[in-house]
């Protein structure tokens, strides 16, 4: 996964992920907190601890649909999965986030939750055109162009149809 559900809780608030993705009543953002990070929440009712639960299902799920989504723009430039260093050296954490929150307010987006997921598309769509990279550590499968590389003797030779048409 490109990013944790602590880490949009960082970003976001606890706060906000218990209001926006509650599917009944809002779950205290301590009670987030707690659950996000896996500890004692036996200070609250069975009732809340579930919802809670449900709360983080939610989050788990719309961060999995993000990572997807992601993929398929990264999928026909770079050789899946990455490894972790590539995806800590790359703006993927975040802009994951910014899909994941978005779809937590998917029936009321805020202008600033929507322009930041058309900003994340944008990029998206630039790594896909070879328009940016992620990281050095990134494996690349075509290069940024999109046309075959050879490389020998250390000198590398793009190939185009004008250099080709002689063979």
């Amino acid at each position: 996964m490109y990013c944790t559900p602590a880490q949009l809780a960082t970003w976001f608030g606890a706060d906000e992920l218990g209001q926006a993705c509650s599917t009944t009543t809002p779950v205290d953002g301590g009670l987030m907190q707690l659950t996000i990070d896996g500890r004692d929440r036996s200070g609250y009712t069975p009732e809340q601890i579930d919802a809670a639960d449900q709360v983080l299902a939610r989050i788990e799920a719309s961060i999995e649909t993000g990572f997807f989504f992601i993929n398929t723009y990264l999928r026909s430039r770079y050789q899946l999965p990455l490894d972790q260093a590539a995806i800590d050296q790359s703006p993927l954490p975040r802009i994951c986030g910014d899909l994941a929150r978005h779809s937590f307010h998917d029936d009321l987006p805020t202008s600033e939750i929507g322009e930041r997921r058309k900003a994340a598309i944008s990029y998206l769509k630039d790594l896909q055109s070879g328009k940016a990279i992620l990281s050095d550590s990134a494996t690349q499968t075509t290069t940024p162009t999109g046309s075959p590389q050879v490389v020998q003797g250390g000198v590398e030779a793009q190939f185009s149809t004008t250099q080709i048409s002689g063979f």
